[in-house]
């Protein structure tokens, strides 16, 4: 029922650019259009995700000893990975900017010549062109009749969502006027900033969290009784990058116990055209999170497509979720 609960969280979808994927003859999977961005710039940037060696895998059925103990183990295979690919890669060839805690995918600026030399390695899984990611906004609350599950007694009580958005504006009073335990947002981090502070300076994630879990009496969020915690992948402009979501989805993943973390909200999509969902930079995050028993509601896109929806959403570990309006703004066709 708590699922029921957060559906509307995906009135406000990010928008991306996407790009035919290709792959090398070691079976390295790119982005069509780096080899167009290599002609007109020296350096293109770039996100690269290493291949999994471990042959671990994470089931809900396990207990959490011993997911905590497969989860460093496998962290500890992937983080040697990246570091051995790296360690290929001279100055001239690649400047690091950022490595995801979790050593799966690292990101920064590379040549032609470093390009090249990761399309021949067999430890490498896939280089992404970094995307034009940004939001737009709906919205609707009133028409999910949310009223019915409270009555019964489903108001995200005991639950966290985690909340992989702008960040939340944690000081209003609305949403508990504070950050850390013992308030409604329980924490998160910052990943355009990297630090642990996930002040919203865009607004949309701070809409989104306020349809969640809202103390307003008039504005009440739909799952009122839960907590969230706040993954800022995306900065005051509302623009992100494909590394900030992937390790969004990291930190909901390995915090998953510490904050109780039951479902995770992605209020984010891929343009109309996706529909067999050609895209899948955080296929493997979203993996481990499912594997764990985590639901992730994603939004299928606010375009009105009768035939497709976007990714996250056509993945088929995620909740697709639909806008709700309040006008029939799609009449039906005879």
């Amino acid at each position: 029922m708590i699922i029921f609960l957060i559906i509307l969280v995906v009135g406000g979808i990010l928008s991306f650019v996407s790009a035919e994927m290709l792959v090398s003859d070691t079976g390295v999977e790119y982005d069509s259009e780096l080899i167009e961005q290599f002609l007109v710039s020296k350096w293109v940037h770039v996100t690269i995700d290493v291949k999994d060696f471990s042959n671990i895998t994470i089931s809900k059925e396990d207990s959490v000893a011993v997911q905590t103990t497969k989860d460093s183990q496998r962290w500890d295979i992937y983080r040697n990975t990246s570091q051995s690919v790296l360690s290929i890669l001279s100055e001239n060839e690649f400047q690091l900017k950022r490595k995801s805690e979790w050593g799966r995918s690292f990101s920064g600026n590379i040549t032609k010549e470093g390009f090249e030399k990761l399309l021949k390695d067999d430890r490498v899984k896939k280089i992404y062109a970094e995307k034009e990611i940004h939001i737009s906004l709906n919205e609707s609350v009133s028409l999910i009749n949310a009223d019915d599950a409270w009555s019964s007694g489903y108001d995200g009580t005991g639950q966290t969502v985690c909340v992989i958005d702008t960040g939340i504006n944690y000081s209003h009073s609305d949403l508990g006027g504070c950050l850390g335990g013992g308030c409604k947002v329980r924490g998160g981090y910052d990943y355009v900033n990297g630090d642990s502070n996930p002040m919203d300076d865009n607004g949309h994630g701070t809409h989104v969290t306020g349809i969640i879990v809202s103390q307003n009496t008039t504005y009440k969020g739909i799952a009122y009784g839960a907590n969230v915690v706040a993954l800022k992948a995306g900065d005051d402009e509302g623009y992100f990058s494909e590394q900030d979501i992937k390790d969004a989805l990291s930190w909901c993943y390995n915090n998953r116990n510490t904050y109780n973390i039951s479902i995770v909200s992605m209020s984010f999509g891929g343009p109309n055209g996706w529909g067999q969902c050609g895209e899948d930079f955080a296929d493997a995050e979203i993996n481990d999170l499912y594997n764990a028993g985590i639901s992730l509601v994603a939004a299928s896109g606010n375009d009105g497509n009768e035939n497709e929806i976007s990714y996250p959403a056509c993945n088929y570990q995620t909740i697709s979720v639909g806008m709700t309006y309040d006008e029939n703004i799609y009449a039906v066709k005879a």
